[in-house]
């Protein structure tokens, strides 16, 4: 099936638009652009329809004239992209309503300042976007293959074959506990959804383990451990279930962070530093490398 065939089927109501040419597809590239460190900001836009709204709509060119319905993907590997979401467009309009429209305008702004972006200082072009529910059901889910023209970001052709759909509730699939360096969004997705993540799930659950969570806010750190007979936690998996649950696992100095301000713990990020599989005899291993790690990067949120 292509993704033309999927439109008719799932959202027979945008037939008109098919019928005069009124879709445009884009494809956002995250990863070795010349224009700043874009890296990173592809899990925001995962977890954010309104940060990806503002990357779609605020572009140098008349990228999408006489488009109506906006389909977002971001590249992956080869050709293959990832459905991001939808949009409705109601044309150009000024920077001044754009920024009125969109809060987050200033958080977008300051990414791009942190990472050093270039901005080309003509004139841009800012589009009036609205979320569209259409393909909502496969958002983060449908991957497509581009084809050969990826220079071609924006296009018109819209029969692009479908490789695969993820699992509901799908986030990412599992890296290599040596490559885990999640948010606490990501962190959220993964623990609410593990039949749609059963890799994660099968890995963190079957692993006794050292972790840390960096504060991005204060760029502090606590570090922690899973370990077989603490709390029948269920490995990292059933420990970091607590972060999900508090936002602090009842660490104080953690807890402390949410007394202040219950949504801190989104400013988390969280990595893994050991791991042995689950068994009887790990707490001691787990334990000389928790105080190791302590000892070699210091964790200032440890009061306990």
């Amino acid at each position: 099936m292509n993704l033309e065939k999927l439109l008719r089927v799932v959202n027979p109501e945008v037939e008109h638009l098919i019928a005069r040419n009124k879709i445009r597809l884009v494809r956002h590239t995250m990863k070795n652009r010349t224009d700043g460190d874009w890296a990173g900001f592809d899990e925001r836009l995962k977890f954010d329809n309104d940060l990806l709204l503002i990357f779609t709509a605020e572009q140098s060119e008349n990228k999408y004239k006489d488009s109506e319905l906006i389909l977002v993907f971001v590249a992956t590997e080869g050709g293959r992209c990832l459905f991001r979401g939808g949009f409705t467009s109601k044309g150009i309009v000024s920077k001044d309503r754009f920024t009125s429209l969109h809060p987050k305008y200033k958080e977008y702004c300051d990414f791009r300042n942190e990472n050093n972006i270039a901005v080309n200082e003509g004139d841009h072009f800012y589009f009036e976007l609205e979320k569209s529910d259409v393909l909502s059901e496969f958002q983060n889910r449908l991957i497509i293959d581009w084809g050969g023209s990826t220079v071609s970001w924006v296009q018109k052709q819209i029969n692009k074959e479908i490789s695969e759909i993820m699992p509901k509730g799908f986030i990412s699939d599992f890296p290599g506990w040596e490559n885990v360096f999640i948010s606490h969004q990501m962190l959220r997705g993964l623990i609410n959804n593990p039949e749609g993540n059963k890799d994660w799930h099968r890995f963190l659950s079957g692993h006794d383990g050292v972790y840390l969570i960096l504060d991005k806010k204060t760029n502090q750190r606590y570090v922690g451990s899973a370990y077989s007979d603490r709390d029948g936690s269920g490995g990292i998996w059933g420990r970091w279930s607590g972060y999900v649950k508090t936002g602090n696992n009842g660490n104080k100095g953690l807890v402390v962070l949410t007394d202040l301000d219950p949504t801190h713990c989104e400013n988390f990020m969280y990595s893994i530093h050991h791991v042995t599989p689950r068994g009887p005899t790990t707490k001691s291993e787990v334990l000389h490398f928790e105080q190791l790690l302590k000892r070699k990067i210091g964790s200032e949120l440890n009061w306990n």
